[in-house]
């Protein structure tokens, strides 16, 4: 398959390739829960009907979180092209692995931090905007939709701390 194509990512984030079966891919269910809080966060604040007029802060916290993990997934990106021409990790599957699984992560998490950072903006941008009375709808869909995204974004970074951890025994030598 190729490396460039628009759904790679999301098939890298939530399916891994089995390496004993050849290209099979099996479900990650640990991707999956991170979804989990972000659906709770949403749903929350669609029967509550919340309102916030914090997007200031969130779109400071969202912004910090996405370059931190930008920064994060440069790294690893590095790492992971790095150690294909390195003797020792170019034939070890299980390393070579766990690099690609961390360079996916921290994408798919950079692209949700941007997706959600961009929700803001445009939030933010229309929040003294009155809509129309039949476009009264709006302003609740964009606060849920922005909890999901910035909780969604929170948890993709936990989860980061895990995959880190794994890293560290992982990548030790």
């Amino acid at each position: 398959m190729n490396g460039t194509a628009p759904h790679q990512l999301l098939l890298d984030q939530f399916t891994q390739v089995d390496p004993y079966q050849g290209s099979t891919r099996k479900l990650r269910l640990f991707q999956l829960l991170l979804l989990l809080p972000a659906l709770v966060v949403a749903t929350v604040a669609a029967i509550s009907g919340v309102r916030t007029i914090a997007l200031a802060p969130l779109l400071t916290a969202t912004s910090i979180l996405t370059g931190l993990t930008f920064t994060m997934a440069l790294r690893f990106w590095e790492r992971s092209v790095d150690a294909r021409r390195d003797p020792f990790l170019a034939t070890d599957g299980p390393r070579l692995t766990l690099l690609d699984d961390l360079r996916a992560h921290l994408t798919w998490t950079v692209l949700i931090g941007v997706i959600g950072t961009g929700w803001l903006v445009i939030m933010a941008l229309f929040n003294t905007v009155t809509p129309p009375s039949w476009f009264a709808w709006l302003p609740s869909f964009g606060v849920v939709g922005a909890s999901f995204l910035v909780a969604y974004q929170l948890t993709l970074v936990a989860g980061a701390l895990r995959v880190f951890y794994a890293a560290a025994y992982g990548l030790r030598g």
